[in-house]
């Protein structure tokens, strides 16, 4: 009887640890489960503005995130482990920014955050990234951020010095115009790219025929308009944050300026741009882009396919912007495993690895670590011709 009772307590303590799964489980830095559990995910997080003026960035972003998620499960996830990514709205301040991005640092099963944002939404969660020592990816294009010093901060596009000098280059070296309007918003960014240009022309000995500055999210450009037309200049290069362009770009349709060449930062580029200004006030318009409407890459044209089934038209920037900083961080965790690291997906070994990686396919462009906060490897020329943008050139990024 003895023998029965102990027979029948080891086989429900069997059954008891085999219930409880016998260990942990796992968490963001390990590599799977053991014993035959299902691998846990390797979770990114992604912030964009899904409120406010800026709703369609972010709308976009969060398309690039659901297709990278997607394509990625599809192709086996990363180290056989699933995808998750969560996408935060960032909201429409900067506090609100800050709050956003220390709510997903602090989830604790996060092996990086990207952020698709304005410049200064990005800027604004830099002493928090610091302090939290969690690896970010930005799309924001700024002169700002090497002077931030942020070990934990990478940008993956070109800043602001880089593409004034190539708007410049391109319309005095190479197109040969003297008489230059500038129009540009008063945000970080615009206020930055501004200066960029100005710094362009003021090293060939030129100055601006005349250079106007409005509040970012401005409705009404006739006044400033006008100035420019009496100022007879023979181009006008743009600066400006997405929700502004369409609104220049079609009420400039409504003056003298409505044939004269137009040159835009890349905002001017953005689907988001044309869909709300339409093919007449954006054909023949120049702007320089991370992503063509026709990507050059083939994981660009992959994901056009992807945006095309399952959001019915074609990706933004902002589609690219989110892509990119997730295949970024993909490949910091794959090159940690591929060097031996046990935990290839916790964040300090992600933020090691980012500006190790080389190469990188994006929906952009290629990207490559070079222990510098740019990424990027090059950006292209374009022009809006029928709803498409058409690439005129690329400029190479050194690294």
């Amino acid at each position: 009887m003895m023998r029965k009772k102990i027979a029948l307590i080891m086989v429900l303590a069997m059954l008891l640890l085999s219930a409880c799964g016998g260990g942990s489980g796992a968490g963001a830095g390990s590599n799977s489960g053991g014993g035959g559990e299902a691998a846990a995910p390797i979770r990114f997080g992604i912030m964009g503005p899904i409120t406010g003026p800026n709703v369609l960035q972010g709308t976009y972003a969060s398309h690039g995130a659901d297709i990278f998620e997607r394509m990625i499960n599809e192709d086996g996830g990363i180290l056989g482990r699933p995808v998750e990514v969560i996408f935060e709205d960032l909201g429409e301040t900067e506090q609100s920014s800050i709050s956003t991005y220390t709510k997903l640092a602090s989830r604790g099963d996060l092996s990086g955050i990207g952020i698709v944002s304005n410049t200064n939404f990005a800027i604004a969660v830099d002493d928090v990234a610091k302090e939290m020592k969690f690896p970010t990816c930005s799309s924001s294009a700024s002169n700002a951020f090497p002077a931030l010093e942020n070990p934990y901060f990478w940008m993956l596009r070109a800043s602001e010095t880089v593409m004034g000098e190539g708007l410049i280059s391109l319309v005095a070296d190479d197109l040969g115009y003297q008489r230059i309007a500038i129009i540009h918003g008063t945000d970080s960014h615009c206020a930055a790219g501004n200066d960029a240009l100005l710094l362009a022309l003021r090293n060939r000995g030129m100055e601006p025929v005349i250079d106007l500055a409005y509040e970012t999210n401005e409705n009404q450009y006739g006044p400033l308009l006008a100035q420019i037309s009496a100022a007879k200049p023979d181009v006008i290069v743009g600066w400006s944050q997405a929700p502004d362009c369409p609104k220049i770009l079609t009420q400039r349709m409504e003056t003298d300026l409505a044939d004269l060449p137009f040159y835009g930062s890349t905002a001017y580029a953005s689907v988001t741009c044309f869909t709300v200004a339409g093919v007449g006030p954006t054909n023949g318009v120049y702007s320089f882009t991370d992503l063509p409407t026709v990507p050059e890459t083939d994981l660009g044209k992959k994901v056009n396919q992807y945006h095309e089934e399952m959001f019915d038209g074609l990706p933004d920037i902002f589609t690219s912007f989110s892509f990119d900083e997730l295949c970024v961080m993909k490949a910091a965790v794959e090159l940690a495993a591929a060097s031996g690291e046990e935990n290839p997906a916790d964040p300090a070994v992600v933020n090691a690895y980012i500006p190790q990686v080389e190469h990188v396919e994006g929906a952009s462009t290629f990207f490559t670590g070079n222990g510098k906060l740019t990424m990027g490897e090059d950006f292209y020329l374009v022009q809006w011709e029928e709803g498409n943008t058409i690439v005129r050139g690329a400029i190479k990024l050194e690294h």
